[in-house]
């Protein structure tokens, strides 16, 4: 019970963790098992995996600057699209995902980077921070605005790629 749930009253004492009738533990779930470890640690997974997720982003900006000189606002944007695109051929369209994985990874995602990096951003590295800003942004904006007409902002679904089967470590699953 936690002040203000009505669940009894909370005893203050100064120098101590307020106490209710069952002081603040939880009670265990069915089943047995200590919930507050199996949270801790499953929440400590769940960070670990976005905080990775976060670096890998952060870390394609940081090189794509250190590199070229342009930071690259569209760097999101390009996966967003090439996302939809696998969605499209995968799911809209039906093709194979032994198929679609490949192309999109190592066929058309690396052919519109080596575009843009032609066309756009080389021209860039030699730019002023302002005009280097005002075109990736316009990029994103554009790569947006594609997006949404291509494909209409609704909800849309993906089949899980590794449906039924999962991964244990410990208490976590």
């Amino acid at each position: 019970p936690h002040p203000g749930s009505g669940a009894g009253p909370v005893v203050l004492v100064p120098g101590r963790r307020p106490q209710g009738p069952q002081g603040w533990r939880e009670p265990a779930q069915p089943g047995g098992g200590d919930v507050g470890l199996s949270a801790l640690v499953t929440f400590t997974g769940i960070g670990f995996v976005l905080g990775s997720t976060y670096a890998i982003a952060a870390s394609g900006l940081v090189l794509t600057y250190a590199t070229s000189n342009v930071f690259n606002f569209a760097h999101g944007a390009v996966g967003m699209v090439m996302t939809f695109l696998y969605w499209e051929l995968y799911v809209h369209q039906g093709w194979p995902l032994l198929v679609v994985l490949p192309l999109i990874l190592l066929v058309i995602a690396p052919a519109f980077g080596l575009l843009m990096e032609r066309l756009v951003m080389r021209r860039l590295t030699t730019a002023d921070v302002t005009t280097s800003l005002g075109v990736t942004v316009g990029l994103l904006v554009a790569l947006i605005g594609f997006a949404q007409q291509q494909w209409k902002p609704e909800g849309r679904s993906v089949d899980a790629f590794f449906a039924g089967n999962s991964v244990s470590f410990g208490i976590v699953r």
